[in-house]
């Protein structure tokens, strides 16, 4: 059976995701926000986990703004 895809399927490690966010952020930060993205990648559902990281994304005063357009996790 041969499937197709409406648009490109990206596949990223999730280590290298959160060591990328990680490195963009001060060091007070890096480490809550690297839980928070371990914490979403292990969720029950990837629905729960897109919320979990578009939360956190979403938050203006724990992530800057050049993490958040580092696009989706």
């Amino acid at each position: 059976m041969l499937r197709v895809f409406d648009r490109p399927a990206i596949q990223r490690c999730q280590l290298h995701k959160i060591r990328n966010v990680a490195d963009k952020l001060p060091d007070h930060l890096a480490s809550t926000v690297g839980k928070r993205m371990r914490t979403a990648y292990h969720a029950d559902s990837a629905i729960l986990a897109q919320a979990q990281l578009e939360a956190l994304a979403n938050e203006p005063e724990r992530v800057e703004p050049r993490c958040a357009r580092s696009g989706s996790a």
